[in-house]
C-alpha cells in the first residue's frame, strides 16, 4: 500500500475515532489528498516551535517544528500569542505534522492578521 493511501486511511480512522468518542471535527481539518496537493508554504523562523492539537496554548503538544519552509494547509483563529513585538491569534494547520503552530512564528504576516496566501480552515 502506498504511503499516500496509508495517510488517507489513518486520517479516516482518526476522524472516525473522534466521532465515536464525541469529539469535535472542527478541531482539526481532515488531511486529504486534495488538501495536501493544495498546501501552501510557510517559513518558520524559530527552532522547536510547538505543534498543538488545537489552535490553543493549552492544548496537547503533538510535536515540534524547526526553522525552515513547511507545508501549510489552512489557518483559523485561536488563542492569542505574543512573542516580543509580535502577536497573533491566528494558527496555521500543518497537516503533514498533525497540528497547529501559532502564526507568530510564520514569517511574512502582520500582527493579529491571517497569514497571506494561506486559506482559512
Amino acid at each position: 500500500m502506498t504511503s499516500k493511501r496509508v495517510r488517507n486511511r489513518l486520517a479516516l480512522l482518526a476522524t472516525t475515532a473522534t466521532v465515536l468518542v464525541g469529539g469535535s471535527l472542527a478541531t482539526a481539518p481532515a488531511a486529504t489528498a486534495d488538501s495536501q496537493a493544495q498546501a501552501n508554504s510557510v517559513y518558520v523562523w524559530e527552532n522547536g516551535v510547538n505543534i498543538r492539537e488545537r489552535p490553543t496554548t493549552d492544548s496537547r503538544i503533538v510535536g515540534t517544528v524547526n526553522k525552515g519552509t513547511h507545508a501549510a494547509n489552512c489557518q483559523r483563529k485561536g488563542d492569542p500569542v505574543t512573542i516580543g513585538d509580535w502577536q497573533n491569534d491566528w494558527w496555521i494547520w500543518l497537516a503533514n505534522k498533525g497540528g497547529y503552530i501559532t502564526a507568530v512564528y510564520a514569517q511574512g504576516g502582520s500582527n493579529n492578521q491571517p497569514h497571506p496566501g494561506i486559506p482559512i480552515c
